[in-house]
């Protein structure tokens, strides 16, 4: 076990909060009814700064390999993970809950407690929208020793494995999920699962060890203008589905091009 002060991941860890501030600060964009050049800006900024998730998950595979690379006693791993943080999610899930049926008592002056449903919203991060984040990390935190494992057989094989997951996640992950789903008899519903991001807590775990070579190979001016090219190209099926559609209506296929280039993206 190692555990060396990383400086650079504080500093990342406040680009990615800011990124999550702007994220929602500029989402006001999908009750903007009329196609404008204000909407437009407002898109392209919250694109670009969706990288805040997947820059999160990054920070926290690094940290785990950081502390956990030689992984002796897992069951000791899994308690330290879950008791550092399984009460700050239940405790704001339960609050957000609670919150949710006074919002509705004082609509519907009705209470009404449906024990599966609470059941199913606290294993899926489903108490408040954005609480499906401590979902993605517990996958992340039971499936660290395994990958670990994987990773120190073979990194090369993993690492393209992972990327081919995740790419493949990206244009299939919700028909996959609706089809379990639909055997279950059930509608369409949405459930973070870790196969959206595996490649890059993976590939946390190469950047640690290659880091300052991987530093040394990147070009600062090369990178931003890639960031800004490829951001462009995920604003244009808003850009062109905006001009005829509200945004709640913008047909599927618009954003087809957005599973192809997110991978890269992130």
């Amino acid at each position: 076990m190692t555990n060396k002060k990383i400086i650079e991941l504080d500093v990342l860890r406040a680009i990615c909060a800011l990124a999550v501030i702007a994220i929602h600060v500029t989402a006001d964009y999908t009750n903007i009814k009329s196609f404008s050049i204000l909407q437009i800006t407002l898109v392209y900024i919250n694109n670009i700064s969706q990288f805040s998730v997947s820059g999160f998950i990054f920070i926290s595979g690094i940290s785990l390999y950081n502390k956990y690379n030689n992984l002796s006693d897992i069951c000791a791993f899994y308690r330290t993970r879950f008791i550092k943080i399984m009460p700050t999610y239940l405790i704001f899930s339960i609050f957000y809950l609670c919150f949710s049926m006074v919002i509705i008592f004082f609509n519907t002056h009705k209470i009404e407690i449906n024990l599966i449903k609470i059941f199913y919203r606290l294993l899926t991060g489903g108490a408040f929208y954005h609480l499906w984040y401590f979902c993605i990390l517990f996958q992340f935190y039971l499936a660290y020793p395994f990958l670990l494992f994987l990773y120190k057989k073979n990194y090369k094989i993993v690492l393209l494995s992972t990327f081919l997951i995740q790419y493949i996640w990206g244009f299939f992950g919700k028909n996959i999920i609706d089809f379990f789903i639909s055997l279950l008899g059930h509608d369409s519903i949405s459930i973070p699962f870790i196969f959206s991001n595996i490649f890059l807590f993976v590939l946390s775990f190469f950047f640690l060890e290659k880091k300052e070579k991987i530093l040394n190979y990147i070009n600062i001016k090369i990178s931003l203008f890639l960031v800004i090219s490829i951001n462009i190209i995920r604003t244009l099926p808003y850009y062109y589905g905006l001009q005829y559609f509200s945004y709640e209506t913008i047909p599927t296929y618009y954003f087809n091009i957005l599973s192809a280039v997110n991978p890269v993206f992130f």
